[in-house]
């Protein structure tokens, strides 16, 4: 694919052809060209049409996030194009991009949820932008109703990766507050240990017992957080489900 260059028109690059990048876009394209990048072609052509029919310049490329050398011919193509304005990278994975073997998670507190661990970060580390946006709803539920959504997501991305995948939890420098947290505060623990496991719930189950089990002066103060959550209704929804067993053999190496 060939771009005829001009100079004199500034270009902006989406990557990924999403409804927040789209809404980016449309506040700043005025007099510019935009060249949105997906791997989806449907998605491409959707957004072309959208676009087009509001008077924008658009051009379109196929580019794998995932793929170190497909983004980088990407943002070539918007070189050729003319001067680049702005790169936006709004693309997301989604496990069907990326099936990965481990699943690294740092384990901490949780505003909403108590704790922070495999669940949370399969539910929102792996999850896509609609997936997310099923996890916090539309009135930001709190409670069993948001612990519930967290576990079913995380289902949906566990199913999809047939449960092919090792959990890891890093337990160290443990806040009260996700480390997605902006105004996070100093962590309250210390240094507990690294955990692994096959099974997820199994995973987070014995993570939370090392909490209860630490000497750590700031155990305290992270155990009433999980509590004031209801954070071990998670683990029991998620054991319903039969995404795994919160019996456990603790193995130390």
């Amino acid at each position: 694919m060939i771009f005829d260059r001009n100079d004199n028109r500034e270009v902006i690059a989406l990557l990924g052809a999403g409804a927040m990048g789209c809404a980016i876009v449309r506040r700043i394209a005025a007099g510019r060209t935009v060249l949105f990048g997906d791997i989806s072609e449907a998605a491409l052509e959707r957004v072309s049409s959208e676009f087009a029919r509001g008077g924008y310049d658009v051009k379109t490329c196929r580019v794998d996030a995932l793929d170190t050398e497909s983004v980088r011919a990407f943002a070539a193509k918007a070189a050729e194009l003319g001067p680049v304005k702005y790169f936006i990278d709004t693309a997301g994975a989604s496990p069907n991009q990326a099936a990965p073997e481990y699943i690294l998670a740092h384990f901490k507190g949780r505003g909403m949820a108590g704790f922070g661990g495999t669940f949370k970060n399969l539910a929102i580390g792996l999850a896509t932008v609609p997936q997310k946006r099923i996890v916090h709803g539309p009135s930001f539920d709190t409670g069993a109703v948001f612990l519930e959504r967290v576990v079913d997501v995380a289902k949906a991305v566990f199913d999809n990766l047939d449960g092919k995948m090792a959990c890891v939890n890093v337990l160290n420098n443990l806040s009260l507050d996700c480390d997605c947290d902006s105004s996070a505060g100093a962590p309250v623990m210390q240094d507990i240990g690294i955990m692994a496991s096959l099974d997820p719930v199994a995973l987070d189950r014995a993570s939370l017992d090392q909490i209860y089990l630490s000497d750590d002066p700031g155990k305290d103060a992270m155990v009433n957080r999980i509590e004031s959550h209801d954070g071990a209704h998670l683990l029991d929804y998620a054991e319903s489900l039969g995404l795994g067993s919160q019996a456990y053999e603790l193995i130390a190496v």
